[in-house]
């Protein structure tokens, strides 16, 4: 057991040093990338999204992680996973973590971080 988190402690690390952001946009302060390693598969992609706050939340947050998978014909997603961090571009030790992925999906709304992902890597 001790291994197995070990390596997954690994991969996490490993992706947020070596993760190309490319930069989405800005909204009230809070600005929207995405790692360019999309992973796609017929009609879906994963693709790792990262958000930094303007100022630290009331939970101490800074930036937060996100695996989303998009169903690039329907323009649904679903969170796969996400982490939370205390520095910006997620740095520092993860504050919090949530690896249950979403059962439902859910539709994308059409002026979001998300849309934009999806028409530049479901192409």
């Amino acid at each position: 057991m001790k291994k197995l988190l070990l390596i997954l402690l690994l991969l996490l690390i490993t992706t947020n040093t070596y993760a190309k952001w490319l930069f989405i946009g800005e909204d009230n302060g809070i600005s929207y990338w995405y790692d360019s390693d999309v992973i796609k598969r017929n009609n879906l992609i994963d693709v790792r999204v990262l958000f930094n706050l303007p100022i630290k939340n009331k939970y101490g947050d800074r930036s937060a992680l996100g695996d989303i998978r998009i169903n690039c014909k329907s323009l649904v997603h679903k969170t796969l996973s996400n982490y939370s961090y205390p520095l910006e571009m997620a740095q520092g030790n993860a504050r919090s973590s949530n690896t249950t992925p979403d059962i439902e999906w859910s539709k994308i709304p059409n002026t979001s971080y998300l849309m934009t992902i999806a028409e530049v890597a479901c192409k």
